[in-house]
């Protein structure tokens, strides 16, 4: 299938596109490899995380991924968390993150998210980068993608707050109500395990790339809660990762 553009317009088409992408399993490792070179986080699991993560894999079990989101830098280091953690090594190549639509424009840029398996996403506040037309039903064909990639096992990474936020590290926003469905969808109760991943930067006194910090925690389950309540769980448990990968720097 032709590579569709960057257009909410294409999205039926585009996203079809990224349920069928099977990135080159060489490029992907590679891509993996060189991230891991360049950024060291540390990382820290909460208390039988690692445990519970390592048992759910060896199931051929997806996990959902809900990512605190600081800075563009962030969409690399789910890639990074893969070929970092031992726990996670299976999941490199069989792994999609869901990235801001703007990130794909430069065609270099998209080739290198493409086959790190990134997914890109329309934010309502962004539309007008991309004509400031209306278009429906662009967040009912991301939903689709992404139930078609946990029905192929394949774990996703989300960034739910909709946005970056710089100037408050520390702070976890609202979360998208789309994001949150991911978690409560009946149809993944039994296969997909939610976790929760703080983040954390420090500028390195000497140049380079800034020291990082990530934590994973479980969260609780919320299939079949209310948006409400199921938003405010997975965002106490980002709250309370986010702390604990700032406490680790």
């Amino acid at each position: 299938m032709k590579k569709p553009p960057i257009n909410p317009q294409e999205h039926e088409r585009l996203y079809q596109y990224y349920q069928e992408l099977t990135p080159n399993d060489r490029l992907v490792r590679s891509g993996h490899a060189l991230l891991s070179m360049a950024l060291k986080p540390e990382v820290t699991w909460h208390a039988e995380t690692a445990a519970a993560t390592q048992e759910h894999i060896a199931q051929d079990k997806p996990l959902l991924l809900f990512l605190k989101h600081i800075r563009v830098l962030d969409v690399v280091l789910p890639a990074v968390l893969l070929k970092q953690e031992p726990e996670l090594n299976p999941l490199i190549g069989n792994a999609r993150i869901l990235a801001h639509a703007g990130i794909f424009k430069n065609d270099f840029a998209r080739t290198v998210l493409d086959n790190l398996g990134a997914i890109p996403v329309f934010r309502p506040s962004k539309i007008n980068d991309f004509g400031g037309q209306t278009v429906s039903g662009v967040t009912d064909s991301l939903l689709t993608t992404v139930d078609v990639c946990l029905d192929k096992r394949q774990s996703i990474a989300v960034f739910p707050e909709g946005g970056f936020h710089p100037n408050h590290p520390d702070v976890v926003a609202p979360l998208g109500r789309a994001m949150v469905r991911l978690a409560t969808n009946e149809a993944h109760a039994d296969n997909v395990l939610p976790l929760a991943i703080g983040i954390a930067y420090k500028e390195a006194s000497h140049v380079g790339p800034p020291q990082i910090a990530l934590h994973l925690s479980s969260i609780e389950p919320v299939t079949g809660l209310p948006h409400e309540i199921a938003g405010e769980i997975i965002r106490t448990q980002m709250k309370s990762a986010t702390l604990a990968a700032q406490e680790a720097l």
